[in-house]
């Protein structure tokens, strides 16, 4: 309706006002130098030699060496691909309208614009924000798939995962999670249906080509990015090796040790719509 257009709009500027406003005041972080060194390099040799023990995937330096090229070496300049990509994940929010209530989806965009976390990763030159964005347009197109049985779906879910997997390590550590979640609300359907007609997917709306279709876009994404635009073949070897690094810093490595309680004091102490988030989770 036209109400909810409206508040939608003003919940999109409200986070773009809160993300672009000062965005140079903050000096530059160590991390954003590091990355802003890759594209100095990159201006060398002309692509990103990607390194899998730097557990970071190529895209992103390609975006900012996009943006640096076009406006310039600024701060602002680095940080404002992650300003858009972060407005675009509070508009993916209100999507889900799809499924939910409106006006939940409405509370989660608000919640989006306004989180600490959200603000402070997507003023800020490094990889977080596509990850974020990729996880939610991949579960967009999940649940798309699953009510509907759609071509947009199929190719939302399959950008969603590309993009994550061209970003961070981490994003096994959300792929998996996917899957137990989907084994989790299998087992609460069985034992307790939530609709009629949802206890099952749809009917698919693609054929067999048309999947390979996509995993071919999919797949060549991943082989260009990697390969630094296929000037540096060599390099795709380290998309399987970084996660045998990663692997073995995380079980050998104490730097990012935390006690299991660490993430809750941090929603109670900076993430207050999270935590209501957290909370009312328990109720339903």
């Amino acid at each position: 309706s036209g109400r909810q257009q409206r508040v939608f709009w003003l919940i999109l500027a409200l986070a773009f006002f809160l993300r672009v406003f000062w965005l140079g005041m903050k000096p530059p972080h160590f991390d954003e130098g590091v990355n802003g060194w890759f594209i100095d390099q990159m201006t060398k040799t002309g692509y990103y030699h990607y390194d899998p023990g730097n557990y970071h995937g190529p895209f992103h330096f390609y975006v900012l060496f996009l943006f640096q090229t076009l406006f310039g070496r600024s701060i602002e300049a680095l940080r404002m691909p992650l300003v858009l990509i972060n407005v675009a994940t509070v508009a993916l929010a209100f999507q889900f309208r799809r499924f939910l209530p409106w006006r939940a989806c409405l509370l989660a965009a608000l919640a989006f614009a306004v989180s600490p976390g959200m603000l402070f990763y997507s003023r800020y030159a490094i990889h977080e924000a596509w990850l974020t964005f990729g996880a939610m347009l991949a579960f967009w197109g999940a649940a798309e798939m699953w009510s509907r049985g759609t071509v947009r779906g199929l190719w939302a879910a399959a950008m969603g995962v590309t993009l994550m997997i061209l970003n961070k390590e981490t994003c096994i550590i959300h792929l998996a999670a996917f899957g137990l979640a989907v084994g989790t609300l299998l087992l609460l359907e069985r034992l307790a249906p939530s609709a009629p007609g949802l206890e099952k997917p749809a009917e698919p709306q693609w054929d067999a080509k048309k999947l390979a279709d996509i995993l071919a876009v999919s797949l060549l994404c991943l082989l260009f990015f990697y390969s630094g635009g296929f000037l540096d073949p060599s390099s795709l070897r380290g998309l399987v090796r970084t996660f045998a690094d990663w692997f073995h810093t995380g079980v050998e490595s104490d730097g990012h040790a935390k006690p299991f309680y660490y993430w809750l004091l941090l929603l109670i102490r900076y993430e207050w719509p999270a935590l209501i988030g957290l909370a009312w989770s328990i109720r339903a």
